[in-house]
């Protein structure tokens, strides 16, 4: 039997139930139907309710069809198109659910597009009904997440006129039209349903129950993003009552929360998704979700129902007695997908999947020993030091170009800088980013080559597309620079190849059918100038979609800028529709990490992996798959894996410094020191000259706390890089850990004489303030905020001086407040970060008025990270501040037992009557001797 016989019965059935028993079967009789086994096969449904001694009368059909029926039969009296509604102007009927017609509406005064969905004239006087829209409005308003449809208003009392709730408008398809194009690719199915999960999560996390989860309830937008829809069904528990103990209350013949509990014998829900106790009319708790949610799971990977049958009582009866024909699933189906949808549909609620949680981890865990341990959160204070975003693109050699080239020679030892190309087309959206994303792809690229340093994207407060800075401050004596023109397809590109006196030593001009192809030729051609050759890489995987690979490249751009989240989510959107080959799942597998680190999700680390896992799959030759994955592996605690991984990436490009200094931090943790210094000697050995090697290093051991190595290194680079701000930037850091003041200044005051930049005069403010001048360090760092006046911290560090100045109360409270807004603005996508609470709870605890905001803001950054030592070390100071010893020092013992630096408590200006205490002294004197 045909869908759309199935689909005819259905209706024809729903509808008939809506009429009295004694007129059904005229009434199916009579209706027009395009063929007669229709009218046959509800007929004989219509015979098998009435024979069922009541299973199927006030239980029998689902309480949301039969509104959709009656709503069906009265359509012709709901439409309000060109009508309005208060402020929202009617433009179309988008569709109808169980509790009233749903409209596409202009909002006249946000001029923006909204959802209305119109409780029927039929119900208006009708107090359940009524109650049920007030409840669904009610409930929307306590979900609060990105992928529910948001609820904007709510109409209460507005005279005769129907109610309404005002949404949000989604654009896009259901995932039930998503199944109708065919099959999906496991990664779709990860990234769909994971969102479909997240959603449930923060529903049930409010013990609100959707019980209506189905694909025509799942909106998928153009950019990817999942909304769940209609909670018009849902149902609030006042507690999570297990199965069990819901049976034996009705057993015992009470119910300790009957207004909490779904009437028993009352069957509400969507055939086909009903779980199993939905079916018998037993009350619903959240594995009624997680039920539904398998079903669509498992339509997802076969593309069938797993219990649909000719009729609906035969369908019910599956759910009741049948399993899922397992075989079904494809043999290529990842063992943590099967193992969640056999979860799912366990017919026993209490064997059921126990939750989100499990369901986000199987959905992104890989099937291998990974899946085994437990991913813990990524810490920012040591995943920062060695991450920079990267990607690469396939370089394929289509022959060998001639090149013109000029009388400029090649220096000995080449380091290449690649400024971003220009797009020559005005109307090209985000050019810049497109620029920016080409020089990325052709620096990784060229990465491969022998005996050329690739410097990497620059981030910091100069220009980083000054040829002349890069040449001061990053070593490069070689820059490629260049043009990009697309027409449709076909592009071309014109570069230009200088030394570092900007002599001209090549140039010329490419044209490809596509983008990548032209970049290709451009990478070859470089290549060959600069004495070496690409070689050649199988095109199984390539980026000839032109508009797929600007997209690609776009989001390689975003990656490279600061790490923010509302920006690394907007690549990953990128990615997401840049398709599926393995340099797009690498560079959205190394996006995952970097979200991971800002929003400290760690199912994001998981799905990273997953990811990454799917590139080598496409393609096991990329190195920068298995840098993330050895990054991966180094944040979760998996040395071994991390040192496997990271030498690998070592194996294909020997003078990768980023993957050198992770695999030293890697050999660390595993307690391999001898290992860890015998990597770095091997690179600075082979790059005794390069800068590189001596500034990640000198991080590796400022990130450790030893900062005589750490200043070592970084004189280096000095000396390397005399007319650099950089070196003078790190040192200026290095002795004010070290307490060198003087010195500390003169690093800081010679690298503003270089170029006036904001760090150098918050460094200058820094040192002020522990020197105890604390106008001067107010005025510098007043010099950092006018230069860089959107970042929070030169706020933060305006108002402690300030703070030390007692006629300058007004001015400290603006600062903080700067500092706060700031902050707020730039983290509002990340709202439990630990570090951001933090940051509010030490501002709060500095003003006036505001100590209970600031307690109630530190306790959040402990719960949200309790093993975190820097958020334990903040906690310190605003319990201190805010008057409440005890915590003050039940932290003060967990910070010293965990190894917390002495000196930078000492060190803090706040904690200088605390640390004199005798009780925090004999705390302190009972520390760990540090090694």
């Amino acid at each position: 039997m045909t869908k759309d016989k199935l689909e005819q019965i259905e209706q024809l059935w729903q509808k008939a139930l809506q009429l009295k028993p004694v007129e059904r079967e005229s009434y199916v009789n009579e209706a027009p139907v395009s063929d007669e086994s229709i009218r046959h096969e509800v007929l004989a449904m219509l015979k098998y309710e009435s024979q069922s001694d009541g299973f199927l009368e006030t239980p029998a059909l689902n309480e949301a069809a039969q509104n959709l029926a009656r709503e069906q039969i009265n359509s012709s009296g709901l439409e309000l198109k060109g009508k309005r509604l208060g402020a929202y102007e009617i433009v179309s009927q988008i569709g109808a659910g169980g509790m009233g017609t749903v409209y596409l509406a202009r909002d006249l005064n946000l001029k923006r597009a909204v959802a209305l969905k119109v409780l029927p004239e039929l119900f208006a006087t009708d107090r359940n009904h009524l109650d049920r829209f007030n409840r669904e409005a009610e409930m929307l308003a306590k979900v609060n997440h990105p992928n529910i449809a948001t609820l904007f208003d709510y109409d209460r009392e507005n005279g005769n006129s129907p109610r309404f709730l005002v949404m949000e408008y989604v654009p896009g398809e259901t995932l039930s039209e998503r199944f109708g194009r065919g099959k999906l690719t496991v990664e779709e199915i990860t990234r769909i349903f994971s969102q479909i999960a997240e959603a449930l999560k923060s529903a049930h996390a409010q013990n609100i129950i959707h019980r209506d989860l189905k694909p025509a309830n799942i909106k998928i937008t153009e950019e990817g993003a999942v909304k769940v829809l209609d909670f018009g069904l849902a149902k609030e528990t006042k507690q999570d009552l297990t199965v069990s103990s819901v049976f034996a209350t009705q057993r015992a013949g009470v119910l300790t929360n009957p207004e909490s509990l779904t009437k028993a014998q009352m069957i509400i829900g969507t055939p086909g998704y009903m779980s199993p106790e939905q079916i018998r009319g037993e009350v619903a708790a959240q594995s009624a979700d997680w039920w539904a949610f398998g079903i669509m799971l498992y339509e997802a990977l076969t593309g069938r129902h797993p219990f649909r049958k000719p009729t609906m009582p035969e369908t019910m009866a599956a759910v009741l007695e049948r399993e899922p024909n397992w075989d079904a699933l494809p043999k290529q189906t990842p063992h943590n997908l099967v193992k969640l949808v056999q979860g799912c549909l366990q017919k026993k609620a209490a064997q059921r999947i126990s939750g989100a949680d499990e369901v986000l981890q199987l959905l992104s865990a890989p099937s291998n020993k990974f899946t085994e341990q437990v991913v813990k959160v990524l810490s920012r204070r040591t995943a920062l030091k060695t991450l920079a975003a990267t990607a690469t693109v396939i370089l394929v050699t289509f022959g060998i170009w001639e090149t013109n080239l000029f009388g400029a020679k090649l220096p000995a030892h080449k380091t290449l800088a690649v400024l971003a190309f220009k797009p020559q087309n005005n109307l090209e959206k985000d050019s810049a980013l497109l620029g920016a994303g080409f020089a990325e792809s052709l620096r990784k690229g060229l990465r491969d080559l022998s005996d050329l340093h690739v410097v990497p994207a620059e981030k910091n407060d100069a220009e980083p597309n000054d040829w002349r800075w890069l040449v001061s401050n990053a070593g490069a004596n070689i820059i490629l620079s260049g043009t990009i023109q697309t027409e449709g397809d076909q592009t071309s590109i014109a570069y230009s190849i200088q030394n570092a006196q900007g002599q001209k030593i090549s140039a010329d001009k490419v044209v490809g059918d596509n983008l990548q192809a032209a970049q290709e030729k451009v990478a070859v051609q470089v290549a060959k100038v600069l004495g070496n050759s690409l070689q050649p890489a199988t095109q199984t995987d390539t980026l000839s979609d032109t508009e797929k690979y600007k997209r690609y490249l776009k989001a390689l751009a975003l990656l490279q800028g600061d790490l923010d989240e509302a920006l690394v989510g907007k690549a990953i959107l990128w990615l997401q529709d840049a398709g599926d080959s393995a340099p797009v799942l690498a560079a959205l597998g190394r996006a995952y990490l970097l979200k991971s680190m800002i929003s400290n999700e760690g199912n994001l680390v998981n799905k990273a992996l997953t990811t990454c896992l799917l590139a080598l799959a496409k393609d096991g030759t990329l190195p920068e798959v298995d840098l993330t994955m050895g990054q991966l592996y180094l944040e979760t605690g998996s040395y071994d894996s991390a040192i496997k991984s990271l030498k690998k990436v070592i194996e294909k490009q020997p003078d990768n410094i980023e993957a050198s200094v992770a695999l030293a931090s890697a050999y660390e943790h595993a307690k391999q020191p001898e290992e860890a210094q015998k990597t770095f000697a091997a690179v600075a050995q082979k790059n005794p000259d390069y800068w590189l090697v001596y500034q990640e290093f000198g991080g590796y051991y400022f990130e450790r706390g030893e900062y005589l190595e750490a200043e070592k290194n970084w004189l280096h680079v000095q000396q390397l890089l005399p007319n650099g701000i950089r070196p003078k930037l790190n040192l200026g850091s290095v002795y004010l850990k070290q307490d060198k003041l003087n010195d500390a200044l003169f690093a800081y005051q010679e690298a503003n004489k270089l170029k006036e930049n904001s760090p150098a005069w918050n460094g200058i403010g820094m040192v002020s303030f522990q020197q105890g001048n604390y106008v001067y360090a107010a005025d510098a760092f007043k010099k950092a905020t006018a230069l860089r006046p959107d970042d929070y911290l030169y706020w933060g560090n305006l108002g402690d001086a300030y703070r030390q100045i007692p006629t300058e109360k007004n001015a400290r409270q603006e600062a903080y407040e700067a500092a706060i807004t700031l902050l707020n603005k730039q983290t509002e996508l990340n709202r439990n970060s630990s570090d951001k609470d933090s940051l509010l709870a030490e501002w709060r605890a500095k003003q006036d008025g505001h100590e209970a905001e600031a307690v109630q803001l530190i306790g959040q950054a402990l719960k949200a990270e309790p093993a975190s030592i820097e958020a334990q070390a903040t906690a310190v100071k605003v319990y201190h501040l805010t008057g409440q010893r005890r915590e003050a020092l039940l932290y003060l013992q967990k910070i010293i037992l965990a190894g917390y630096p002495l000196e930078d408590l000492k060190r803090d200006r706040e904690l200088a009557g605390f640390i004199k205490d005798i009780e925090v002294q004999k705390i302190i004197l009972s520390a760990p001797k540090r090694n």
